[in-house]
Parts: structure tokens; sequence; C-alpha cells
């Protein structure tokens, strides 16, 4: 650097200074509003927090119900984990936050015969178990909805809305935003019980391969399973009951047996935090640990509960509040547990592929259309087959 002899001590001094100063660190991307449909009409608002680096790892976040994504524990998280590199993607479930417009409600046929539309209120499981629609009467179909109105039976009907989520990180793995075949879910309370059953039923979609030499019958790729596409899981105060505000009787489910494909049989590393005084969550978190890993330690070695400390009477995404430290036990789990995972970047999704599940009805195998061919989201389901009891 002999030009900087040629300068004036102080212009020299200040030259030199400017080549010291640490490089600054890449802004990074803005977040962004997002919307995307639901199989049955219902319009999904979230935020997508974009990664520094291309195909990166991906977040799916799920909040507790009553609760939405704009939080301030869901937003300080995202903005943590993509100072990291990875994408996120935050989503209000149906019927909470910004997402409660039915953008398809249906028109029905008339009296003389006249052909309607099929739309949301033609699904049996939503005029039969929301609370306030009589698909009788004559008045306009609602174009809103809220989560209040929904009865115990029907909070698992919201696994469609993550499969509508997975379906749009999809379309931004096609677009080179984010890689939808690395994600991580992070789920709390009831978000992360849907979670749970979502993951299930992934274990159990395939793609279907039509005729070709050496399969000329076409036949299922069962060594590609989709639930493949996710590399990891945390649970906060993951919950065995799903309820409303209304309900007195909640719609119960066994987050270990639920968790049984996924967790226990392949493998998949989660973490169950808690807070430490609730004792729901430290029973539910401890029974799936034992469950699904027992005393192996060495085949499961990302598998675990942890207690948050101090977090007295605290649970879901409240174990996120910047006076706990789950935020940094999250990021640490996650670097823990991927690391050297490498896992392929997920190729362009073709809309001209079918899925279908294989599932044990009463001890036969039977198949069901997941995915037809030239759909982008997974076919409307009521995932009864996939809840753990």
């Amino acid at each position: 650097m002999r030009w900087l002899q040629r300068l004036p001590l102080p212009v020299a001094l200040a030259a030199l200074t400017l080549l010291l100063r640490p490089a600054a660190a890449p802004a990074q991307e803005m977040p962004k509003a997002v919307e995307f449909n639901t199989v049955d009409g219902v319009e999904i608002h979230g935020t997508f927090y974009p990664s520094g680096k291309p195909k990166a790892r991906t977040v799916l976040m799920l909040h507790d119900f009553g609760e939405h994504s704009r939080k301030a524990e869901w937003v300080k998280l995202a903005k943590a984990l993509q100072a990291k590199d990875y994408a996120v993607l935050t989503f209000d479930f149906r019927g909470h936050g910004e997402s409660t417009k039915v953008a398809k409600p249906g028109i029905p046929g008339n009296a003389q015969g006249g052909v309607g539309s099929p739309g949301f209120w033609d699904k049996e499981e939503n005029w039969k178990y929301i609370r306030g629609y009589d698909p009788r009467s004559p008045k306009p179909r609602p174009t809103e909805i809220e989560f209040t109105q929904f009865t115990p039976v029907y909070h698992r009907i919201l696994v469609n809305d993550i499969a509508a989520a997975k379906a749009f990180l999809d379309q931004a793995n096609d677009n080179g935003e984010c890689n939808s075949g690395d994600l991580v879910l992070i789920g709390a309370r009831e978000g992360a019980t849907l979670g749970a059953i979502w993951l299930n039923s992934e274990w159990h979609r395939f793609k279907y391969l039509p005729p070709q030499p050496g399969l000329p019958n076409g036949g299922l790729d069962l060594e590609n399973p989709e639930g493949q596409a996710v590399t990891a899981a945390v649970w906060l105060s993951l919950t065995d009951k799903l309820a409303g505000p209304k309900d007195k009787t909640p719609y119960t489910v066994s987050a270990a047996g639920t968790l049984t494909e996924p967790g226990k049989k392949r493998m998949v590393p989660m973490v169950f935090f808690y807070g430490e005084g609730d004792k729901a969550g430290k029973s539910v978190a401890e029974q799936c640990e034992k469950w699904i890993r027992g005393t192996n330690k060495k085949d499961y070695p990302a598998t675990f509960a942890v207690p948050i400390r101090e977090a007295q009477g605290v649970a879901g995404q409240k174990l996120l509040s910047g006076s706990l430290k789950t935020e940094k036990e999250i990021i640490t789990y996650l670097a823990n547990a991927l690391e050297g995972k490498s896992v392929p970047t997920k190729t362009r999704v073709n809309n001209q592929d079918s899925y279908m599940w294989q599932l044990v009805i009463n001890g036969q195998v039977q198949r069901v259309v997941a995915r037809p061919k030239g759909l982008t989201n997974v076919v409307f389901a009521s995932y009864q087959y996939f809840v753990g009891r």
C-alpha cells in the first residue's frame, strides 16, 4: 500500500481507517407479505422472510390457536433465523389473524336445476363443523370465518392450511428462493400438534410413477416419501388436546402416537421444549421422548425434551419472550441437529406428477389420491387417518 505514503498525513489516516473497517454485512432482504389459497378456498395470509442465499434451508412456523403469526415473538424469531441464512414462512391459520376470508364460498344450484359452482361450504366438514352456518338457509353464503366458530372435531381440518403453505414453498423453491426439500417445522401448542399430524401424513404420501421399463403397471415411489423433505422439528409446548375458547370437550390426539412414523420409525430429529412450570407440556414432551427414543440415545442423538428455565406458567409462543432464552436454544439446536446434514436441492415441482397416500385401514393397505395430476395443492382431507390415538 505504498500509495498511502504519497498522501498528506490526515488524508492517509482517513484512508487507512476505511481500509481497516470491517466489511459491512450484506443487508437482509425485507420480509414480504404473501397470500395463497387452501384447496377448499380459504385465503391464507403470511410473511415470507427471504434468505440471503439461494435455495436456502427453509423454516415453516405454526402459531398457537387464538394467536397469529405477526406477534412480536414470532417476528423476532423469524428475523433471527433469517440472519442465519434460513428462509422463513409464517402464516395465519384459517379463522385467525388476517386469514378469515373465504375466497371461494361456492354458488349453490337453484331450484330450477341451475348448476352451481362448488366451493368452501360444499365440503361437509366445513358446513357441518363450523358453528353458525346452515346449508339450508337461503341467505348468501358467508365469506368470513373466525376460529371461535370451529367445533373441536374441526380443528384437524386446519392441517389443510399447512399443506397449502408447503405448496407455496414449493413454488418459492421453483423460483430459487428456498429449498422446500430441506424444511424445518417450528410449531407452538396446537400449531405444533397440527404440524405433527401433517408431518405424519407426509411420510405416507408418495409420488405415483407411471408405467415404464421395469414397472409396466406403474406404482408408488415407496423409496421416497414426501416426509423426507422435513429435516427437523421444533415443538413448543406440544399438546394432545385441540380446543378453542368455546370448547368444553377438546379433540384429543396422542402426540406420541402421531409422531410414531416421523419420529420413531423415520428418525426425524425433533426437540420438545416446555416451560419449567408447565405440567401438561412437560408430560407430553417426556411421553414423546420416552416413546420415540427411550434409552436409545445413539440412534436419536437430536431427539429429546428440554425444559425452559424460569418459564413458570408460560407455554407455546410465549416461550419465545425476550426474558427467556428459547430463541437462542432453538438456533443452537438446529445448528447441532443439522450439522453436516447434506440435503439435495429439491428439483422443480412438476404439476404433471400425481401423488397418493398409502394407508393401513383395518389391517388392509389402501391407496388414496393425495394430489391429482395438474393440481398444485394436495386434495382436501380430514386427516383423520393420520391422528394418533
